[in-house]
């Protein structure tokens, strides 16, 4: 809280330079509470825009509220994060992404500036909050997804887990049961997180330490409470005995708060342990992304990676890819150790640390945004540069340049989780795409 708070100022200090009269919150909303307390002090007064500071990542639904509440013309200001190697202290950008995306659902149009306020000028948050520029469009109203009568020309047949539900204000991993079975021919097998938590705790300490051998390369295991450890480790048994139980292709999971607040461990570096033997599991119960990571590993046959992208800087044209600890080993940069960690918020085991390896990257997903199924693909290098973040992360040199990619991602409206798999794979994803009768949107 303590960046978000120098950032709130200095934000202020900008504002405060305008010639415009500013109606604002004393302290900063922390929560779902506070904000309807000044929502509702706001619908009894007379005001003619709305400026939302995005000082750190949240979900999206107190801004929906706010959107559906009103019919002024919206602003979001979101920040750079600093690149120090330490953990992710705001994830500003993340939060915008997820806005855009549920706001787009809703065809609820708004205007966004993403710039530190060092660099922001007066003019600057004049002409992001007249929306000078902006491309206008007509979209899809949310549930109305298109392409629903496309047939499966791929062959494909996969089932996927969904351990518990995604966190509200998450309309990113939100799915469409119409198209996943017509068009993707997918099913989804509910299983709740206790039956998770309970298959976990019937392992044994010897069960457990075949899999400490297995990662016995990993730095600093020992300096953990063992017990939180073994318990961390018994996740990636439960996970394996489901996948077998249930014949499941992959897993999408409600990550947190449940497996710190319930279980009391990280599901994290089990995670990484199951993507590494091609299971993908998808954090926040996003079920897209898990069938995302299938095709994309099914092009690749390779392991791939769910990552949020958290930071995009235009001054050096690069941006960052990062989670919390869950990139498979194999993506690890040669020259850097994995070391073992502790989730940043949470501060319980197991998670993984250590910066991608260098070399070309491909983006993608199968997006939802604007209420129609498309694909997204986002090409790319991951450079040799010391670890951005705390877990698992890379600094990506887009082909077309972040400038392209971050207006692309903003004003398509696209979700925040994408999947990252190493090569350039145009033609096969063309090839996919066409299967389905999908266009590509490529950034």
């Amino acid at each position: 809280m303590v960046l978000a708070e120098q950032v709130h100022s200095q934000k202020m200090e900008v504002l405060k330079q305008l010639n415009l009269e500013l109606i604002y919150p004393q302290n900063i909303l922390l929560d779902e509470e506070d904000a309807q307390d000044f929502i509702r002090y706001l619908s009894e007064i007379e005001f003619d825009a709305i400026l939302i500071l995005q000082l750190t990542f949240r979900d999206a639904e107190t801004i929906c509220k706010i959107g559906s509440e009103f019919e002024h013309p919206i602003t979001i200001w979101a920040t750079n994060e600093p690149r120090d190697g330490n953990r992710l202290k705001l994830n500003s950008f993340c939060g915008l992404n997820l806005a855009s995306h549920a706001l787009g659902l809703r065809n609820r149009d708004f205007n966004w500036i993403y710039r530190n306020p060092s660099t922001t000028s007066s003019d600057d948050l004049i002409s992001a909050m007249d929306g000078i520029g902006r491309k206008r469009r007509e979209v899809q109203p949310i549930g109305s997804i298109e392409n629903t009568s496309n047939q499966n020309q791929n062959g494909e047949a996969f089932k996927i887990g969904l351990l518990g539900q995604h966190p509200p204000g998450f309309d990113t991993c939100k799915y469409n049961d119409q198209s996943l079975e017509n068009i993707f021919n997918t099913q989804i097998t509910q299983i709740t997180l206790d039956e998770l938590f309970n298959s976990a705790e019937t392992f044994t300490n010897t069960e457990v330490n075949q899999i400490r051998e297995s990662i016995s390369h990993v730095i600093g295991l020992d300096g953990f409470d063992q017990g939180e450890l073994n318990k961390s480790l018994k996740l990636k048994l439960a996970l394996e005995a489901l996948q077998k139980q249930q014949s499941l292709d992959a897993f999408a999971i409600r990550c947190w708060p449940e497996t710190f607040t319930k279980y009391g461990a990280a599901i994290c570096g089990p995670v990484s342990l199951m993507v590494e033997k091609k299971v993908p599991c998808a954090c926040e119960a996003d079920v897209m992304g898990a069938l995302s990571q299938l095709y994309l590993q099914k092009v690749t046959q390779e392991p791939t990676f769910l990552v949020d992208l958290v930071d995009m800087d235009v001054s050096d044209d690069t941006g960052v890819v990062w989670h919390c600890g869950q990139a498979p080993f194999s993506m690890r940069n040669p020259s850097h150790d994995i070391e073992a960690t502790v989730h940043t918020n949470r501060k319980k085991p197991l998670l993984f640390q250590f910066p991608l390896k260098k070399g070309g990257i491909t983006l993608f997903r199968i997006t939802q945004s604007l209420g129609r199924l498309r694909i997204i693909r986002i090409n790319g290098e991951v450079l040799d540069k010391p670890m951005a973040y705390t877990g698992t992360s890379g600094v990506i040199k887009f082909d077309n340049g972040v400038e392209k990619v971050l207006e692309g991602l903003i004003e398509e409206r696209i979700e925040h989780h994408l999947v990252l798999a190493y090569g350039k794979h145009d033609s096969a994803i063309s090839e996919f795409a066409s299967g389905f009768g999908l266009s590509v949107l490529e950034l």
